[in-house]
């Protein structure tokens, strides 16, 4: 028996297996791989004998991994040869943190958001809470976005996808943040001060 760097095995009696195509694996988990294998000299029919158990000349439906194949002819004679399916591609890698602020006046507009972008992703997926609406970005890893009178609190939310599915969310907890209260009455002397010192105060107010 001759294992050829070009995909096929001869054996003494003849028979020539070909691995005439491999399809890997989309991603890990999609068990979508294939591979097909062709077979000529010795004496047909030609049993089939995989490492997977199957018996078929072909496979489908495979997940990463070599698989050998046995063939044998009407004859007892055989040959055997091997190929391997890998998986082409991954999950984007975990996404890093969502930057912009985290306390909004409500009615701000035109407020921007960031997450770095990550490997592997091909897009951008955000959920935005109630009361913030989206200007533009999506798809991408910034984004722009207008908060209306009435927002109070909310959850900013992104996740980065592909092929193979999506990242989990990397989110930002948003609040409202209000106008300071409206000062007291200045207190202080209300005489001539020319040539004198006065202080002059008001209560501090809540931010």
């Amino acid at each position: 028996m001759n294992n050829s760097p070009c995909g096929y095995n001869y054996s003494s009696s003849g028979i020539l297996v070909s691995v005439t195509n491999v399809t890997n694996e989309t991603c890990a988990g999609f068990a979508n791989g294939s591979i097909s294998i062709s077979v000529t000299g010795g004496s047909a029919p030609y049993a089939y004998t995989w490492s997977n158990g199957n018996v078929t000349q072909n496979l489908n439906n495979l997940s990463a991994g070599t698989y050998t194949v046995t063939v044998t002819d009407s004859n007892g004679a055989t040959a055997t040869t091997s190929a391997t399916i890998n998986v082409s591609n991954q999950l984007p890698s975990p996404l890093g943190a969502v930057s912009g602020p985290s306390a909004i006046c409500p009615g701000t507009n035109n407020i921007t958001y960031v997450v770095p972008t990550t490997q592997g992703a091909t897009g951008y997926q955000w959920v935005l809470p109630s009361n913030m609406t989206l200007v533009s970005g999506q798809g991408t890893n910034a984004i722009i976005v207008n908060f209306s009178a009435s927002f109070t609190t909310g959850v900013l939310c992104v996740t980065a996808s592909n092929v193979c599915g999506s990242t989990s969310p990397s989110c930002l907890l948003i609040n409202s943040s209000t106008a300071p209260s409206t000062p007291s009455t200045i207190t202080g002397s209300g005489y001539s001060v020319c040539g004198l010192t006065r202080t002059y105060s008001v209560t501090n107010v809540a931010m």
